[in-house]
C-alpha cells in the first residue's frame, strides 16, 4: 500500500495515510558508540522536482535529538521516476548503554499543493558497530 505525503519542505516524521506512523527503530548504544542506520523505501515522486527520506536519531529518555535528519545522509529520488532506494549511514559519538530512537522523515525539495511524494515498503535499520 502506498503511503502518500503532500511534499513539504522541512523533514516530517509522519506520512499522510500511513498506518503504523511514525516508524521507529529503538537501539540500545554499544561500547564503540557507533552504528549503522539503514532507511529506504519504494518511493514515486508525481512531479518533476525530489524527494526526500532521511533519519533522524533522538535519545529516549529526554526526547533530544541527537542527530537530525539532512539532505547529507538522505536517499532521494529525481522527477516522477519510480525506484527503490536505501542510504546508510555511520552515527558515532553515542553514549554507550544509552536507549536511542531512529525515526525516518520525509521532504520534498519543491513543496507545491499538487505535488506528493509516495513510499512504499518503507523501512529503517540499525546496526550496532561493536
Amino acid at each position: 500500500m502506498r503511503a502518500p505525503r503532500r511534499a513539504v519542505a522541512t523533514p516530517a516524521e509522519t506520512l499522510t495515510g500511513a498506518a503504523g506512523d511514525p516508524l521507529v527503530a529503538a537501539f540500545v548504544a554499544p561500547p564503540t558508540g557507533k552504528a549503522i542506520v539503514t532507511v529506504g523505501a519504494l518511493m514515486f515522486n508525481s512531479s518533476a522536482t525530489t524527494c526526500y527520506m532521511g533519519a533522524t536519531i533522538k535519545k529516549v529518555s529526554d526526547g533530544s535529538v541527537f542527530l537530525a535528519s539532512s539532505i547529507d545522509r538522505a536517499t532521494m529520488i529525481i522527477g516522477t521516476d519510480r525506484a527503490s532506494t536505501s542510504s546508510q549511514f555511520l552515527v558515532s559519538g553515542l553514549t554507550a548503554g544509552t536507549v536511542y530512537s531512529a525515526t525516518p522523515t520525509y521532504w520534498s525539495a519543491v513543496p507545491t499543493s499538487t505535488n506528493t511524494a509516495s513510499y512504499d515498503n518503507r523501512f529503517i535499520r540499525v546496526d550496532p558497530i561493536l
